[in-house]
This record gives structure tokens, C-alpha cells and sequence, in this order.
């Protein structure tokens, strides 16, 4: 039986760029998908580019609520994905066209919790310094986890903690009601929810392979002008100061 994988693209004033994003979904190599196309209250054409979609491909879904961020858009997916696998695509990004069957070909021969796969950036592949692997247990907190903190020293060797690239086992977020905190509080949410989510998996893999384009979008949610910045990123690195001590993260981490 082919596992179902559940595709969330929480999408906000995005008319621009959000076909080259459908259409990569849609052109999967992968076919048993569902793609949940999650709009943020836009104010542009997105809803009905997305709804457009949803009547040419029986597999789209289009779900529309008022504005709350990226956080809890995913997390709004993620309560209507009916996949075994989740992965999450934001809506200026894209695919490679055998994104989802790389992925899940790990996911399934090694019975990982999450397969982290590499990016593109600017047309260049963003590698990893850590081994393509199978990690388990301790494992995960001592070598991956300390890298997803960001690079060591003068060493190019941190691991992508973004909530894209990756492929998950839905019921990560099933059984332990694991969300993503809202970005409006945590500033860098993906952060913030992969020291949360790592620390429940058993195995993870790390996949030396781009499946990933990322974008970088002067007007995304990231990237927009926020007065109260500097307060928001100091709440996040006590937060983050608390939760590597919680978790005993080697020093480095810090």
C-alpha cells in the first residue's frame, strides 16, 4: 500500500510566485499526495489562483481563514492532513520534481521520524558537513541538534533547522500535539519548533540531496520590517538559552 504524504503551503500575498509552487507539487514524480493549500486571509489573487488549482487536480485542497501567521498555518494543515508522511512548502518556494520520492524512499527503508534533505539557494546546492546517515537516539541531540544552532566557530557546518526540506512522520505531530509556536511571539519559529520536535524522534536521516529551492522574497513573512525586531529576537535566544539546558545540549550549542 503507497503511503500518502500530506503537502502544507501556507500561503500569504504571494500571486507572484505561487504557481511555479503548485505546479511543482503538481508535477511530482510521487502521485499519492494530498496538497493543502492553506491562504493566510491574502489580499491579493492568491485564493483564487488557489482555488483555480483546486478544480483542475482532485489531490488540492483550499482552505481559507484569517490572518495569523506562518506558525499556526502550518499548524492549521497539519490538523487537516490525513497523509502518514507531512512536509511543509512555502508558497514563494518550490521543488525538484523527485522531491517527495527521495525523501520518502529514506523515510521509508530506515523508519526515520523526519529525513532532512539539503537545498538549493540561489541555484547553488547548500551541502551539510555531516554525514548522509541514518542517526538515532543520542545521536540526534549530540550531532545534529547542536548543529541546527548554527555553524561552528569559523566552520561552515550548520544543519537547516527550517520546518521545510524535510519530510515528517504525521504522528510526530499526532501523538506528542506537537505545533508550531506563532511567529508573532517567537520570532525564527522553525527554530523554536525543532527543539521541540528533534528531541522526540527516534531516528532520523539526513539526506545529502537537493529537493529544495529556496527563495529569498523581499516581501515574505520573514523578511518584512518588524519594529519590536530586536525585543522579539532576545526573547528567543532566553528561550533557546533555557531549552538547550532542558535538553543537556553539549556547550557548543550555546
Amino acid at each position: 500500500m503507497e503511503q500518502k504524504v500530506s503537502i502544507v503551503v501556507p500561503v500569504y500575498n504571494v500571486e507572484k510566485y505561487l504557481k511555479r509552487c503548485v505546479n511543482s507539487l503538481i508535477g511530482q514524480s510521487y502521485s499519492n499526495l494530498e496538497i493543502l493549500l492553506v491562504d493566510d486571509g491574502s489580499k491579493d489573487s492568491s485564493l483564487s489562483i488557489c482555488k483555480e488549482y483546486e478544480l483542475k487536480d482532485s489531490r488540492i485542497r483550499v482552505f481559507h481563514k484569517e490572518n495569523e501567521g506562518l506558525g499556526l498555518t502550518r499548524n492549521y494543515g497539519i490538523e487537516r492532513a490525513t497523509g502518514e508522511y507531512i512536509t511543509f512548502v512555502d508558497s514563494d518556494d518550490y521543488l525538484t520534481s523527485d522531491a517527495i520520492t527521495a525523501m520518502l524512499d529514506r523515510a521509508i527503508a530506515t523508519n526515520a521520524d523526519v529525513v532532512i534533505a539539503t537545498h538549493y539557494y540561489k541555484n547553488e546546492v547548500q551541502g551539510v558537513a555531516i554525514p548522509e546517515r541514518l542517526y538515532s537516539g543520542n545521536e540526534i541531540k549530540k550531532a545534529l541538534m547542536v548543529h541546527m544552532m548554527g555553524n561552528n566557530g569559523n566552520k561552515l557546518d550548520a544543519l537547516s533547522y527550517t520546518a521545510w526540506g524535510k519530510l515528517y512522520k504525521k504522528e510526530l505531530f499526532t501523538k506528542n500535539n506537537l505545533v508550531f509556536p506563532s511567529e508573532r511571539k517567537l520570532i525564527w519559529e522553525d527554530l523554536a519548533f525543532s527543539v521541540e520536535a528533534y528531541p522526540l524522534c527516534e531516528k532520523v536521516y539526513v539526506l545529502h540531496k537537493p529537493v529544495y529551492y529556496y527563495c529569498f522574497n523581499e516581501g515574505s513573512l520573514t523578511h518584512t520590517y518588524k519594529p519590536n525586531k530586536l525585543e522579539l529576537v532576545m526573547e528567543l535566544y532566553h528561550y533557546m538559552g533555557t531549552k538547550i539546558q532542558e535538553l543537556g545540549l553539549p556547550k557548543e550549542a550555546q
